[in-house]
């Protein structure tokens, strides 16, 4: 597997490194560090600026998921061992490991660096200490979980996956506070900058958005496959989804009302947004990540960037028709008069 690191903005390559059956991937907080996890039970933590390995480290089976420690300086990582374990980067020893009876697949840091929350084929989702392995709380669900990750605030965590539940429940005590229910597979959830609103992505093809508030459903839209995975633009206002009908969808948190639609040639597995939210990051099967303008403002501004006239009439009536009057859309260049 190659590592492959851009500059969407200038299409410019940061880094390119290799590791052998790479199956997970994590940038630190301060993107100067990226940790990789292998099918072989490896993990390496790379420098972006040299690609040198700063440190490497072996479970014993796959590492299905790996992520930094918001500080930077820790790992952890979600084996198919049936153990999630914590590494210090520094040194690259194990710091603390917490044990299951299956195969552990979801790992998050919450955002103190203080506890972790992981999740496997077992359906038991716990959050234990990142320096000791002690367990803090737990949540039973009836199948396995895909997905764990904290609030911002730290106080509460999601945990969910193949038996269709969304549990939100209290970091430190394992109290339910809300119970969000569907008949398909969750595979992925994301939680809006002002945690008002929760977006899952299902094996029924939908993605849907959760009020967390009062667990109503509040938008939705359809795909025409399953959905893999959502994300919130920096803004909360745009979710954007991707799954097995080759698709990338950007709609309106709120209203559900669909503001672009982008065609892969394989299955949308990652959906994310730059920091600005002026990009939709997407990665598909074929391993290929993907920077799209997706507002039709900035859309229009790089075309005009680009060409050195507007449409004529004649080329206007084939690609706008009548839905438009003809006019000059880069303000800045010669129309037809």
């Amino acid at each position: 597997g190659v590592i492959s690191l851009w500059d969407i903005s200038n299409n410019r390559e940061i880094l390119h490194v290799k590791h052998d059956y790479l199956h997970s991937l994590s940038i630190s907080p301060d993107e100067t560090k990226i940790v990789s996890g292998s099918d072989d039970g490896t993990i390496r933590v790379w420098d972006v600026n040299t690609g040198k390995i700063i440190a490497q480290m072996k479970h014993d089976d796959v590492v299905y998921s790996v992520t930094f420690s918001p500080d930077g300086n820790y790992i952890a990582s979600a084996s198919f061992d049936g153990t999630a374990r914590v590494w210090d980067i520094a040194t690259g020893n194990e710091i603390s490991r917490t044990i299951y009876n299956d195969r552990v697949v979801s790992i998050a840091f919450s955002p103190d660096g203080k506890l972790v929350a992981s999740g496997g084929r077992d359906g038991i989702a716990r959050v234990w200490d990142a320096m000791t392995g002690n367990e803090i709380a737990s949540m039973a669900h009836n199948d396995t979980i895909l997905f764990t990750q904290f609030s911002q605030d730290g106080e509460f965590v999601v945990s969910g996956g193949k038996d269709g539940d969304i549990v939100i429940w209290e970091t430190m005590t394992g109290k339910e506070m809300k119970h969000l229910h569907t008949d398909a597979t969750i595979y992925s959830i994301a939680i809006s900058p002002d945690e008002k609103y929760l977006a899952s992505a299902g094996d029924d093809g939908v993605a849907r958005v959760w009020e967390l508030e009062t667990g109503n459903e509040i938008s939705h839209i359809t795909h025409d496959d399953s959905v893999y995975t959502v994300a919130f633009s920096p803004d909360g206002i745009y979710v954007a989804s991707g799954g097995g009908d080759n698709m990338l969808r950007v709609w309106e948190t709120v209203s559900g009302k669909e503001v672009a639609r982008i065609m892969h040639k394989d299955d949308v597995d990652f959906v994310a947004f730059d920091p600005k939210g002026q990009y939709v990051i997407s990665e598909s099967q074929n391993d290929v990540f993907y920077g799209w303008l997706y507002q039709p403002e900035n859309i229009i501004n790089l075309a005009c960037s680009r060409i050195t006239r507007n449409l004529t009439r004649a080329e206007w009536a084939q690609y706008i028709g009548d839905a438009l009057q003809y006019q000059a859309v880069c303000s800045n260049l010669p129309i037809e008069k």
